[in-house]
């Protein structure tokens, strides 16, 4: 299941997902929000249609394939979209049904016991990726933290020769999680959470919020 269903209320509540790169864009998975609201879905050969009708083929897209869907581009199959800014959410209608849409709030979570990082955003997993943290000597710090307050899509280390460190995310001091071509199953980093550089990286940047919190914990055990 996708989506968390909001106890007690009447329509259900779901949770969407925004990116920090298209501030005010509310999207959501395209099978959950269309069968909730009593539309056909189908994949065929690479291809979703909605009641018939394609979606664009490079549409959006979580890293584990779920195709996602703009919410104000749901008025091309006659879904009816309206903001309410005081609950801070959308309202669905469709032939009689309607459905609550809320970006929900965010939280990444960062395993050094598994070498693994969690993003999620209300109940919906939206990523899950391999990572590599600091080293023997080098430990990425646990704790709580806050994303930023400062990100990069390219930065230079300013203290291992200019090392470049794309989509970076400052998580503490200089520490930041950040995008590297050699992320292997344990710890090798000089203290950084390196992150694939296949498209994960500038994923995890494009989405997190500076702000965002970000637990680190564990430890590993070779």
């Amino acid at each position: 299941m996708l989506f968390a269903v909001a106890a007690g209320q009447n329509p259900a509540t779901l949770d969407g997902v925004t990116f920090a790169s298209h501030p005010g864009k509310i999207l959501a998975p395209v099978r959950t929000i269309f069968e909730a609201l009593g539309l056909s879905v189908e994949f065929s050969d690479g291809t979703v249609r909605v009641s018939g009708q394609a979606l664009d083929k490079n549409g959006p897209t979580l890293p584990d394939g779920t195709r996602l869907v703009p919410l104000q581009e749901l008025r091309s199959w006659n879904v009816e979209v309206t903001w309410q800014p005081e609950d801070e959410r959308a309202v669905l209608s469709y032939k009689g049904k309607a459905i609550y849409v809320r970006p929900g709030p965010k939280r990444v979570v960062i395993d050094k016991s598994r070498q693994e990082l969690r993003a999620m955003q209300g109940s919906l997993l939206v990523m899950k990726t391999n990572v590599s943290t600091g080293r023997r000597g080098k430990a990425t710090p646990n704790g709580s933290f806050q994303a930023g307050p400062y990100k990069a899509r390219m930065h230079r280390s300013s203290l291992y020769d200019d090392a470049p460190m794309p989509y970076s995310v400052q998580i503490v001091g200089d520490i930041f999680v950040h995008g590297y071509s050699s992320v292997p199953g344990y710890p090798a980093s000089h203290g950084c959470i390196r992150m694939p550089i296949d498209g994960t990286a500038r994923f995890f940047f494009e989405w997190v919020d500076v702000g965002t919190p970000v637990e680190i914990t564990g430890r590993w055990r070779a």
